[in-house]
């Protein structure tokens, strides 16, 4: 497994007027709350046969990390080689709150990275780890580089070594020679991994891919119910994670107004839930306030704030 030595960066916020390098590695001062870094080996994935992204949006572009960072990160002299000691240097920077990422391909988790999620006290407790499928069949049509089982051991360790983590994937139904029983391992995996969101896709051709030539594709209408089927699942799955959470108190990094109720704010958990309640006219964006949650609903909870601005006794 190579280590990570370029980074794409997708979005990179960090607190007010601290200095952002964005996507074309230019520093600009922007209000932001947090860091989002995508990692790459400088490939696509392993070259899966479905996708034709680089030839919609060009070849998958990295930077060098020191060429990236360099300039926000002081008092190190080492130079971050993989993203493990990435996130570690990023940690210095003064004022950061929380750090997310998301890796493309679950081959670049390595448990070098898991402990750093640990150890980090920036890195937040949650992980994007796209699945895509459940069956091993799938998998390997798919060029993923890794199985079922393998994908189960990455979770269990992930799970013995970040407590509270929430785990996010994708998943795509109605892949070329996909059986019933291919289709059901895959519901099998959202059920037992349980998963805190599921981004569902349904297959689509796509011109010049290898996969758009597979023979066995799979019927619109077979697609259709597969998707429902599945958003059906990890629907269910996601709530009863959620409810799990009724009645704790969790620092909530506040980041905007609630879409449904713009007298209310809305800011999310360290594990990436959003959280909508009433500031009480005390909180404003960018603070971290303890809110006591009060409902569990299907994409987000309410909550109640716990005293207030400066309070917070929670990461």
């Amino acid at each position: 497994m190579p280590a990570i030595e370029k980074l794409e960066c997708w979005m990179l916020r960090a607190p007010v007027d601290a200095p952002v390098v964005n996507a074309f590695g230019a520093m600009t001062t922007r209000p932001a709350l947090f860091v989002r870094l995508s990692a790459s080996d400088g490939a696509w994935g392993w070259g899966e046969v479905w996708c034709n992204f680089p030839q919609v949006g060009g070849e998958h572009r990295a930077r060098l990390i020191e060429s990236l960072f360099v300039p926000l990160v002081t008092g190190s002299d080492a130079e971050p080689r993989d993203l493990a000691a990435l996130l570690e240097q990023l940690d210095e920077i003064t004022g950061l709150r929380r750090l997310r990422f998301v890796t493309s391909n679950p081959y670049n988790l390595t448990s070098r990275l898991i402990h750093a999620m640990r150890d980090v006290p920036t890195v937040c407790e949650a992980l994007h780890l796209p699945l895509q499928s459940g069956s091993n069949q799938i998998l390997a049509a798919m060029n993923r580089g890794y199985t079922r089982d393998r994908y189960l051991e990455l979770v269990a360790e992930l799970r013995d070594t970040v407590p509270g983590l929430a785990l996010t994937t994708d998943l795509i139904v109605g892949f070329p020679g996909e059986t019933e029983e291919d289709f059901e391992a895959t519901a099998d995996m959202v059920e037992r991994i349980g998963y805190d969101g599921v981004f569902v896709f349904r297959y689509s051709r796509r011109p010049g891919t290898p996969a758009a030539a597979f023979e066995n594709q799979v019927p619109d209408d077979v697609k259709a119910r597969r998707n429902t089927r599945l958003l059906e699942v990890a629907e269910r799955v996601a709530f009863e994670r959620h409810r799990a959470l009724e009645g704790r108190e969790m620092a909530i990094l506040v980041d905007g107004s609630s879409k449904r109720n713009p007298g209310e704010l809305s800011g999310r958990t360290r594990c990436n839930r959003v959280v909508n309640f009433d500031g009480q006219g005390r909180v404003s964006i960018g603070d971290i306030v303890n809110v006591r949650i009060t409902q569990a609903m299907p994409h987000s909870l309410r909550g109640a704030l716990v005293g207030g601005v400066g309070t917070c006794s929670l990461r």
